[in-house]
């Protein structure tokens, strides 16, 4: 229910749904740099099998609508897939990086792994290229690093632009890639942190001025970093 508008859309003519289920996305460089648990709000995914393809669409975390990424995986460039016991589901791949999912269903990471497998056996060679992102405008399979698609010449939200917020004050790039939680969160950090720099600029004391404006540039440059990895997982429409 949650997918089936943007499917209806997405499909191509005779493509037919095999399996649907859901996991998270699994990005080691966001807990890194400071979301933690947080990654959880707005890495839920449905994955879904077709039987040309893998495709996999952002979702709310109620499962309740889709939100913001949409990607592809042939079956062809589908090297191994791996199945871990706090339901992790690995997809090691010829010709790109290797997609993790967690909190996946075991019945349905089984099931799923098995009929991949079957489809890939009967794939006659390896992709010529692999065409990952999907627009979310005309839904077709686009190159990364592109800010028009060549189809229907929608215009996608920059990974610069949302950065360069995120370092004049963090939570301003999160809240222009439409992740209004995480936004507000990291936005009411950043005023703490501010209210903080203009005490000790006040009270004249030299160390707590150091301090407050290391932390300051700390919190701001990570927060770009970040803030940039996230534009870059995917088109949005601008």
């Amino acid at each position: 229910m949650a997918v089936s508008e943007v499917m209806d859309k997405l499909l191509n003519q005779g493509e037919m749904v095999m399996r649907v289920g859901k996991g998270i996305a699994y990005y080691p460089t966001e807990i890194l740099l400071g979301n933690g648990w947080l990654t959880m709000m707005y890495n839920h995914y449905a994955i879904i099998a077709t039987d040309r393809r893998l495709i996999f669409i952002n979702i709310n975390s109620r499962v309740q609508r889709t939100t913001h990424y949409l990607f592809q995986m042939l079956y062809a460039d589908i090297k191994k897939i791996k199945r871990g016991v706090l339901g992790n589901l690995v997809f090691q791949r010829v010709k790109s990086k290797r997609r993790v999912f967690t909190g996946v269903k075991r019945f349905f990471s089984k099931e799923l792994k098995d009929f991949i497998m079957e489809k890939k056996d009967l794939a006659v060679s390896e992709p010529s290229e692999v065409l990952e992102s999907i627009c979310p405008s005309c839904y077709i399979p686009l190159e990364k690093g592109l800010q028009i698609c060549p189809s229907c010449r929608a215009a996608f939200k920059k990974p610069a632009n949302a950065s360069l917020r995120s370092l004049l004050l963090p939570g301003l790039g999160d809240l222009y890639l439409g992740h209004r939680a995480l936004g507000s969160l990291e936005l009411m950090g950043s005023l703490v942190i501010w209210a903080y720099a203009l005490l000790s600029i006040l009270s004249g004391q030299h160390e707590a001025l150091f301090v407050a404006v290391f932390v300051l540039l700390l919190f701001n440059g990570v927060d770009a970093l970040l803030t940039y990895h996230m534009a870059k997982k995917g088109y949005m429409l601008a």
